[in-house]
């Protein structure tokens, strides 16, 4: 079972883990005594005094990130890991952050500072493995957590909807457990914990997408077998921002905005560009294809009214929803609809 450290143990070890950061980067800190035992003042080499407001987050996500309040004094905000799109985010609120693994970053009134640390790990705390999802097994893993959240999972059943052997998955658990982005329960279930697996998976998530000359009339030939007239079995999905607006993302998209839709393999894509290659010069709106990484997309599909297409689930057009920062705003104030759960 997850252990959470508590509150002020995580501020005191944060403010630990600030001073020896500044410390390693030759930028004096005075002496704790001076200041209170986990307030934290720096030195420039200006000779400028600046104290520093910490914050503290095992995993900031980007809804976390937008609840941050402006201080008096310069925000730093420490972590366990700071993921890519975090780093962004952070960096474009004028915020410093330490990420644990070994980065700080902070900017202050003309004193700028962007460089590797030491790594320290916080008391307690287990040590991340990078790999902690990897492969199709660890991606579908992942997912399936993700779209059960409150209906934990097993193996057997992950395995089952994901079309993977069992072993596999097996060892995608045990890696998301020891990572601590999933619970593991009795009878050999497990729990996802949101956000912080939601950003994990978002930060390897695939973003590969193959341009074609497809039309939306296009998906109902039979030889492609996009499978768009019914979602009751494998077929076409479409996702990323037209499938998130579909399910009510505040996005506002030009027609000619590209569609994107998950296939099954790469012989589908083989077989779209047989039949309908690129052609750069057409001016409709162009469909993008790309293998669901994981099996689960194709297979649990969706078709809500007045919606042409037949639409993937919300939790994978939310994951390519946080590859640009324009979408990653509207995915913080996006709210799936009544049936599905916002795990981010």
């Amino acid at each position: 079972m997850r252990t959470r450290s508590a509150p002020t143990e995580m501020q005191a070890a944060a403010s630990v883990a600030v001073r020896q950061a500044f410390t390693g980067v030759g930028v004096e800190v005075l002496p704790a005594a001076s200041t209170g035992d986990d307030a934290v003042t720096i030195r420039p080499p200006d000779g400028s005094i600046i104290a520093l407001d910490i914050k503290v987050s095992a995993a900031p996500s980007w809804a976390w990130i937008s609840k941050l309040e402006p201080t008096a004094n310069p925000t730093i905000v420490v972590a366990d890991r700071i993921p890519t799109d975090a780093r962004e985010h952070l960096n474009a609120r004028g915020v410093g952050w330490l990420d644990r693994r070994g980065h700080l970053r902070f900017v202050a009134a003309g004193f700028f500072i962007d460089a590797d640390v030491q790594p320290s790990a916080r008391p307690g705390a287990p040590t991340v493995n990078r790999d902690a999802i990897s492969g199709r097994s660890g991606l579908a893993a992942a997912a399936a957590l993700l779209l059960n959240p409150d209906n934990p999972l097993g193996v057997t059943e992950i395995s089952r909807q994901a079309n993977l052997n069992a072993s596999s998955i097996s060892r995608a658990m045990f890696a998301l457990a020891d990572a601590q982005l999933a619970e593991r329960l009795s009878r050999g279930r497990y729990r996802p914990l949101v956000p912080e697996l939601f950003w994990a998976l978002a930060e390897v998530w695939p973003r590969d997408r193959t341009t074609t000359g497809l039309t939306a009339a296009d998906l109902k030939g039979a030889q492609l077998g996009a499978g768009i007239e019914t979602v009751s079995s494998l077929g076409w999905a479409m996702a990323a921002e037209r499938g998130a607006v579909s399910w009510g993302a505040p996005l506002v998209l030009t027609g000619d905005y590209p569609t994107l839709l998950y296939v099954p393999d790469e012989t589908a894509i083989r077989s779209a560009l047989a039949l309908h290659p690129e052609n750069k010069s057409q001016r409709r709106p162009g469909i993008a294809l790309a293998v669901d990484p994981t099996g689960l997309i194709v297979a649990n599909r969706f078709r809500p009214p007045a919606v042409p297409l037949p639409l993937a689930h919300p939790l994978f057009c939310a994951l390519d929803l946080t590859a640009a920062s324009r979408d990653r705003e509207a995915l913080e104030q996006w709210t799936p609809p009544d049936g599905f759960s916002r795990v981010w």
